[in-house]
Order: structure tokens, then C-alpha cells, then sequence
């Protein structure tokens, strides 16, 4: 479960970011890979990670406006780590753009919600050249989600690493280690 800040203040962004998040392509493509389980790896995440965004509000097509606009809300810094966070609640499937949190204060500073990416461990895949394999994303966390080990409660994490790579993350059930 994602924890949620409700404190809130506005400011104005300068310098945006060129933004390096995706829109989704439609449903109508199938994996450009073959996914085979050895690729999946463990991941350490040693502390809680502190993260701000925008819940996405037509999914999947308002994904790629949701990053914009998260992108263009944040002054020029370029050493900032992007997520997306996905999960099931009550009113139904959930998509947060968020970004890293880089010093207290600054998601009031942004007028928005934080969330905490929990500490742990996570089963993970890498993709490469992420850009151009979109839509085979959905089919990745299918396959993580077929893990025994993993905790079903917790959301589905994509972390942008850079331009080039990102990681299709899912918490550890500790219990079933």
C-alpha cells in the first residue's frame, strides 16, 4: 500500500526537464521480446524512497501526459530518478507518475501528494532501450506477478533509471523468502 501526504503548497516551476517518459501505445502490440524467467534479478532497496507526482487520470492513454506535466512542474535538475506506480484499490486499477524527492519540503513545494516507495526486496527486470518496447511492459509484470515469492498487497513499481533503461520492480513477500 502506497502511503499518501495530504499537505499541500503551490509554487511555479522553472527550466523544465526534457521529458524522458513514454505514452503508452494501444493494446494492440505484442512483446518485441521473448521474456524468459532468468531474467529476472533481485534488488536491494536499503532505505524507504520519498517520491511525489500526479495520480494518472485516464490510463493508459494519460500516462504520457501525466509525466509531462510532473516534468514540467520540476525546476532543470537532471540527476532526478522517474516511477511509475500501479496497483489495484477499491475504486479499481491506480497509475501514479511520480518523481525522487530530492529534500524535504519539496513535494508541498509542488502542490503534491507524496508517496513512499517501501524499502525491501524486489524482484526486477531491466529493459533496455525502454522507449521502443512500451508496450512490452505490462507483459513483464505479468510474468514477475507469477512469482510465488512476491507481495501481491504491494504495488508494481517501474523506475527510470535514464533514457535507456528502466527496471519493472515487485516487492518480496519477507514471509515467503
Amino acid at each position: 500500500m502506497l502511503h499518501e501526504s495530504k499537505s499541500k503548497q503551490e509554487i511555479v516551476a522553472i527550466n523544465p526537464l526534457d521529458c524522458r517518459i513514454y505514452t503508452l501505445l494501444k493494446d494492440i502490440a505484442k512483446p518485441m521480446f521473448a521474456f524468459q524467467n532468468d531474467n529476472m534479478e533481485m534488488y536491494t532497496l536499503e532505505k524507504d524512497l520519498k517520491v511525489f507526482g500526479v495520480e494518472v487520470e485516464n490510463f493508459p492513454e494519460g500516462i504520457g501526459d501525466a509525466f509531462d506535466k510532473l516534468v514540467n512542474m520540476i525546476s532543470g535538475e537532471v540527476d532526478r530518478s522517474y516511477f511509475g506506480i500501479s496497483e489495484m484499490t477499491d475504486k479499481g486499477f491506480s497509475y501514479k507518475a511520480v518523481a525522487e524527492e530530492k529534500y524535504d519540503g519539496e513535494t508541498e513545494n509542488y502542490n503534491c501528494k507524496r508517496y513512499i516507495i517501501e524499502k525491501g526486496e524486489y524482484l526486477t527486470v531491466r529493459l533496455l532501450d525502454w522507449r521502443k518496447k512500451t508496450d512490452s511492459i505490462k507483459y513483464l509484470f505479468s510474468e514477475i506477478c507469477q512469482n510465488a515469492k512476491i507481495d501481491k498487497t504491494k504495488p508494481c513499481v517501474e523506475w527510470y533509471k535514464n533514457d535507456d533503461e528502466m527496471l519493472c520492480m515487485v516487492r518480496i513477500d519477507a514471509t515467503k523468502e
